[in-house]
């Protein structure tokens, strides 16, 4: 598997990648990804930006709004958010099986000496507290699958900008975690 990390943190630039790496470039190799946003609003391909995002306030504060190419909740990164992606080559082995990717994280998360546990489905928590969600795609033969790991994130920006959906519709809700 192949490592990239970079430092630039253009979120749009970041998620062009991410879905340039998925479509567009050839790999031999799998990939593992790590990476870091400004201030930005990702959502998921499913979602009702209405029903997830305080736009007035998104607007106001010069914060992006940007779409990623999976599903999944809608999620705030800043810079101290770490974001992480795999790209993998063997989709029928790893069709939706969020924890053999969850898994490696949270081994290396164990090094650092962090006691973190799956929680079904897509879900990393440490205690009673999320603070990773995932999400994946696929295309021609490959899986995408990425995540955020809440390290020293803005949460009054998260909570702030975010909210619970409240009206009946077709689109995916996000699964809102308890902050404090």
């Amino acid at each position: 598997m192949k490592t990239l990390r970079h430092n630039n943190t253009d979120p749009k630039f970041n998620l062009a990648l991410e879905e340039y790496l998925l479509k567009h470039k050839s790999l031999n190799d799998d990939l593992f990804y790590v990476w870091r946003n400004r201030p930005s609003i990702i959502i998921g391909r499913n979602q009702n930006a209405f029903d997830e995002v305080h736009l007035k306030r998104l607007r106001r504060q010069g914060i992006p709004l940007i779409r990623r190419v999976s599903g999944g909740g809608t999620v705030y990164h800043d810079l101290g958010n770490i974001n992480f992606t795999f790209i993998s080559h063997h989709p029928k082995e790893h069709l939706s099986n969020y924890e053999y990717f969850i898994d490696k994280i949270i081994q290396s998360l164990s090094k650092l000496g962090v006691q973190a546990t799956f929680k079904p489905k897509t879900h990393i928590y440490v205690n009673n507290y999320k603070i990773s969600g995932n999400a994946q795609s696929f295309h021609k033969g490959r899986v995408i699958h990425h995540g955020t790991l809440l390290f020293d994130t803005n949460l009054n920006a998260l909570n702030h900008l975010l909210k619970t959906p409240q009206h009946k519709t077709k689109a995916i809700k996000s699964n809102p975690a308890e902050t404090k």
